[in-house]
């Protein structure tokens, strides 16, 4: 079951090749993600960004492309956007930063995970980040070793901070999980008082009568949920021998999941 609703994602990439790319990895990654622009409309839509960011243009025409870009958003109405930093080539240009502070003034909300090779230690950066009214994270690209385009690299540093902005598809999801966990971690407690360390500690988060526990646990839904079927699944052919190391496992995958909680 998924834990959100289907993700409407709208993507700013300077190069094909990588929109490609970026696009599967996020259909791997998240659940049924709606992207624009599709790869059809992905020339006419990243030529009137270039057009809009390219300050060579009359003014008067990058204002008309303003208005097809504020169209082309609105009606997409995403959830959240990806944009690229350096996206025109010539010098007397903006950025996808300039873009982001722009749709700010457009009244677009929705977070923001800029994805470039540029550092955001860089003055540039750094200058104009403030000026973006979304929320919004910084990832580096890269190209070498861990860069984005490779599958780990991607999961680990931008499906997961898109996750955490989406909405949960049900909140009745995350009262289940609780009380599940709640409940197995007592019948835990009890069956192997002395041999479980650390398990009285994650009891309380699991308390689904408090609010302030609901809200730390929202984002982790989804490795809850894993973990969860991939206990009920082996305890189902345990031995009765293997049935404490199989609580231990579970209790090691758990604290991992929530080591930020």
């Amino acid at each position: 079951m998924d834990t959100m609703k289907m993700s409407k994602i709208l993507l700013i990439e300077n190069q094909h090749r990588q929109f490609q790319t970026i696009t599967d990895l996020l259909r791997k990654f998240l659940p049924s993600p709606v992207i624009f622009p599709s790869d059809g409309e992905y020339v006419g839509f990243i030529d009137r960004i270039r057009v809009y960011l390219n300050l060579n243009y009359h003014e008067s025409i990058r204002t008309r492309v303003l208005e097809d870009i504020k169209t082309n958003v609105k009606d997409f109405n995403p959830d959240i956007f990806i944009i690229d930093h350096i996206l025109v080539g010539c010098h007397k240009s903006q950025t996808g930063l300039d873009l982001a502070i722009k749709l700010g003034t457009l009244g677009f909300d929705q977070p923001i995970i800029f994805l470039s090779r540029t550092l955001d230690s860089e003055e540039s950066v750094m200058t104009k980040l403030p000026y973006v009214k979304s929320q919004c994270e910084w990832v580096h690209k890269g190209y070498a070793g861990k860069g984005v385009l490779v599958e780990e690299y991607f999961e680990g540093e931008v499906a997961k901070r898109i996750r955490k902005y989406l909405v949960l598809d049900d909140v009745n999801d995350l009262d289940e999980i609780m009380q599940f966990y709640y409940k197995l971690l007592k019948d835990l407690n009890g069956s192997y008082p002395q041999g479980l360390p650390g398990i009285v500690e994650l009891i309380p988060l699991f308390d689904h009568s408090k609010e302030p526990m609901k809200n730390k646990l929202r984002s982790k839904l989804e490795g809850l949920q894993r973990i969860k079927k991939k206990y009920t699944d082996a305890i189902e052919s345990r031995t009765i021998q293997r049935e404490q190391l199989l609580a231990k496992q579970f209790l090691r995958e758990l604290k991992e999941e929530l080591k930020i909680v």
